[in-house]
């Protein structure tokens, strides 16, 4: 369970590092490539990680890995990258609920977050832009804008998942909140051990917003095909 005194690698601040310029604008982030030199220091950076708390698995909680997510995929084959999937209403409501929480302007937060490369929400928000995808719709304070944001992030790993089967694994929030069954599942795929119940439990999801019918069928129809990826077999039962 992560906590005050759990291990941070702060890891987003390596890449802005290296590569920065490359994938932060003044009004998006785009997905970026990865140089062979970059790669190495990543496993070098890792290993150093893994030494100092003494583990043998590294483990990465980082919203911008989906800019490099097809490279370190293509890479990294010994890895397995799993994505968490809410349904799409749910999420974004939430997402326009944080954003809210951080539109103070100019304040510590707003100033940390972006050290940090973290521009999710708030007064300096930059949403992802992503080869393929539709433009988003209105603003960040509307809630269709936070929906369109969810169809073209989703839809981006959906191609992804295409090209990268059994390394890009998507995990429904809702399921894993309500089915003991999927951690089963996703520790058997990662060969951890597993609590019978590890605890999970889904947020009661925000006040509906009304949403362009259009856009949150559209919504609707990516999740459904996404989590038929986890239920053919993406991470089967023993």
């Amino acid at each position: 369970m992560a906590d005050f005194d759990a291990p941070e690698a702060l890891e987003e601040v390596f890449w802005r590092t290296r590569h920065g310029p490359e994938y932060i604008t003044p009004e998006a982030l785009v997905p970026h490539q990865i140089s062979v030199e970059t790669l190495t220091a990543y496993r070098r950076y890792q290993a150093l990680i893994c030494h100092r708390y003494s583990k043998s698995r590294y483990l990465a909680k980082n919203n911008n890995l989906m800019l490099r997510l097809a490279p370190l995929a293509e890479a990294m084959p010994d890895a397995t990258f799993l994505v968490p999937v809410r349904d799409p209403a749910a999420q974004a409501a939430s997402l326009l609920s944080q954003h809210h929480r951080f539109i103070k302007p100019d304040s510590f937060t707003t100033r940390y977050m972006r050290w940090l490369a973290h521009f999710e929400f708030g007064a300096d928000q930059r949403p992802f832009r992503l080869p393929g995808q539709p433009p988003l719709r209105g603003t960040p304070d509307q809630p269709d804008y936070w929906l369109s944001l969810w169809c073209a992030v989703y839809g981006y790993l959906e191609t992804i998942i295409d090209t990268h089967p059994g390394t890009v694994l998507p995990v429904l929030y809702e399921d894993l909140g309500t089915d003991p069954d999927v951690w089963q599942r996703i520790a058997r795929r990662l060969e951890i051990p597993a609590e019978a119940d590890p605890g999970f439990r889904p947020a009661t999801p925000k006040d509906g917003a009304v949403h362009d019918p259009d856009l949150l069928d559209q919504a609707r129809a990516l999740y459904r095909r996404l989590q038929t990826h986890v239920i053919s077999g993406t991470m089967p039962k023993a």
